[in-house]
C-alpha cells in the first residue's frame, strides 16, 4: 500500500465512488458480495487499491500546508515539481505566541526571523506531502501563504 486504508466512515463516504471503481474492474454488487466471504484477501486488496487512488487525488490537489506552534509557524506552497516554504521562528524567551493573534509590531519586538526557502521532491510529490500531513502538517489556505508573503518582504525591506 502506498499511503494508507481508508476507515470504515470514509469508505461508507465515498460509497458511490467505491461501486464506480468496482464496476470499471468488472465487480458487481454480488460478486463483490460472495468475494467479501470467500476470498477476504482479495476484497481487502480492491479497498486498498482504491484507497491508494483516493489518497493520490486528494493529495495531489493540495495547494498549501502549515505547522504551527507557539514559536513556530511554517506554511508550504505545494507546487509540482517543488515546495516553497515561508518559515516565522520566535526566540524561546518570546511572549507572542505564533498560533494566537499577533501584529507584525510584535514580530519586530519579539526578535523574530522570517525566511523563506525551495526544496526539490527526491519522492514524487503526492508521497512527500503524505509524509509531511503524517508528521503533523494540516492544511493551510492561500490567505495565510499570502500573509507569511508579506511579512516576508516586509522583513527583507
Amino acid at each position: 500500500m502506498k499511503y494508507r486504508r481508508l476507515t470504515a466512515e470514509e469508505l461508507q463516504e465515498l460509497e458511490k465512488e467505491f461501486i464506480h471503481f468496482l464496476s470499471v474492474n468488472s465487480i458487481t454488487g454480488p460478486d463483490w458480495e460472495k468475494m467479501k466471504k470467500e476470498d477476504l484477501e482479495k476484497a481487502e486488496g480492491f479497498i486498498e487499491t482504491f484507497s491508494d487512488m483516493v489518497m493520490e487525488r486528494a493529495l495531489g490537489k493540495l495547494k498549501y500546508l502549515e505547522l504551527r506552534n507557539p514559536k513556530d509557524w511554517k506554511i508550504f506552497f505545494i507546487q509540482e515539481s517543488q515546495v516553497e516554504l515561508i518559515c516565522i521562528q520566535l526566540p524561546e524567551e518570546a511572549t507572542t505566541d505564533l498560533t494566537q493573534s499577533f501584529s507584525s509590531e510584535d514580530l519586530t519586538e519579539q526578535g523574530a526571523k522570517i525566511y523563506s526557502a525551495q526544496k526539490t521532491y527526491k519522492e514524487q510529490k503526492e508521497l512527500e506531502v503524505f509524509e509531511m500531513v503524517n508528521s503533523g502538517c494540516t492544511i493551510a489556505d492561500e490567505k495565510s501563504y499570502d500573509m507569511m508573503k508579506k511579512l516576508l518582504s516586509w522583513s527583507k525591506s
